[in-house]
């Protein structure tokens, strides 16, 4: 079953990218030329950017199901995101279904982003924690780096 499961995520993740430009863009500094920024295409996946650098935002990202692409454009360099949400996994065996839920409420990463650069970053529980890739893609031969989350699952 996980077999399958990684063989069509990526296809479905594809799909959804491709299909997800109605998101809003959320830009912290308009006065900023386009070379010192950085693009980031955040897979909402439940999980919203609750910080940015100390500084809390409320950005209200979109999600239509359970991915949507969001667009944020910020100063590049070291940045510092603070997470908030939950994702769920659930196993069937038979008539019983076994829940896990992954907290990110706290979850903090940091990565420097290089100007005038693209990035799409994933948080998912599946994937272990964050992922981050080059461009707008999320294919394996872009991925840039895989960021571990220890989290506390509930079950």
């Amino acid at each position: 079953m996980k077999k399958i499961i990684f063989i069509l995520f990526p296809l479905v993740i594809a799909v959804l990218i491709c299909g997800c430009a109605s998101a809003p863009i959320f830009t912290w500094d308009n006065s900023l030329p386009e070379s010192e920024t950085v693009t980031i295409h955040w897979m909402a996946n439940q999980v919203e950017i609750v910080a940015y650098n100390g500084i809390n935002v409320d950005w209200k990202m979109k999600t239509h199901g359970f991915f949507t692409l969001n667009t944020i454009v910020i100063p590049a360099g070291v940045t510092k995101f603070e997470l908030k949400g939950k994702q769920y996994d659930k196993v069937y065996y038979g008539n019983i279904v076994e829940t896990t839920v992954y907290d990110w409420d706290g979850i903090i990463f940091t990565f420097n982003f290089e100007k005038g650069k693209e990035y799409t970053v994933s948080p998912l529980y599946v994937w272990g924690g964050i992922n981050i890739y080059n461009g707008k893609s999320v294919k394996q031969e872009d991925l840039i780096e895989k960021i571990r989350i220890e989290w506390k699952s509930e079950k």
